[in-house]
């Protein structure tokens, strides 16, 4: 007959504990770490955010250099007359006392000996000259200070601020030649401004003068006539 004895419990636990360790160090030897699944990446994507309006727009400060700007339009020079003050000589102020009279000459210009006359290099021709005379009735102003015989190309008449008269171009020519075929020598174009002033119960004509050779020499004494005319005074 068998003797069974009971067996100790904590000696059981203790077993099974064992059993229960080598179990799981026989499942880690050959079990295999599990595989890394990657998760997808996930693309985001930034939709782009729409930048409100300023609510205002400043004024720029300077004009862009892309814009054409227009420059403005000089104004059309205007016509200028030519008067005597464009002339490039320089004047001079002359004072007749026993004439009563004052006006302008070149200063440039060269008064001839013994006469009230002035030519641009001290010659005879061409020159500008003034005479004056008393004018007895019924004696007329230019019957009186014209060279006679003259053959009168232009004649009108003039208004100056202190007096009235006439200006008269003419031409002088010479003795008649004997031959009835030959014409007479020209010898001198002038132009005369006669201006008459009443003086108590007489008259006072005085004679501003241009003198050349011919027409074409006529033209430079003629402006210094105009200048003379334009500054003249009577004194007082």
């Amino acid at each position: 007959m068998i003797n069974r004895h009971p067996i100790d419990q904590s000696i059981l636990r203790a077993v099974v504990v064992l059993l229960a360790l080598a179990s799981l160090a026989a499942c880690g030897t050959t079990a295999q770490s599990p595989a890394v699944v990657c998760e997808p990446t996930i693309a985001v994507v930034v939709s782009p955010v729409a930048l409100a309006e300023p609510t205002a727009r400043l004024a720029p400060t300077g004009v862009p250099l892309a814009t054409d700007v227009s420059l403005p339009t000089a104004a059309p020079l205007a016509a200028v007359t030519p008067t005597l003050h464009a002339d490039p000589l320089r004047y001079g102020r002359v004072d007749i006392t026993e004439a009563g009279l004052s006006f302008e000459v070149p200063v440039s210009w060269q008064q001839l000996d013994g006469v009230w006359a002035w030519s641009g290099d001290g010659a005879e021709w061409p020159r500008v000259e003034v005479l004056w005379r008393e004018l007895p009735p019924p004696l007329e102003a230019e019957a009186a200070m014209l060279p006679s015989p003259a053959t009168i190309l232009e004649s009108k008449p003039v208004t100056l601020e202190w007096g009235e008269g006439r200006r008269v171009t003419i031409e002088i020519y010479g003795s008649q030649p004997l031959s009835n075929d030959a014409r007479a020598p020209l010898l001198a174009v002038e132009t005369h401004v006669i201006v008459v002033v009443p003086r108590g119960g007489s008259r006072d004509a005085y004679d501003f003068a241009a003198r050349a050779r011919t027409a074409e020499e006529l033209a430079g004494p003629r402006l210094v006539l105009q200048q003379m005319l334009d500054s003249s005074q009577l004194l007082s």
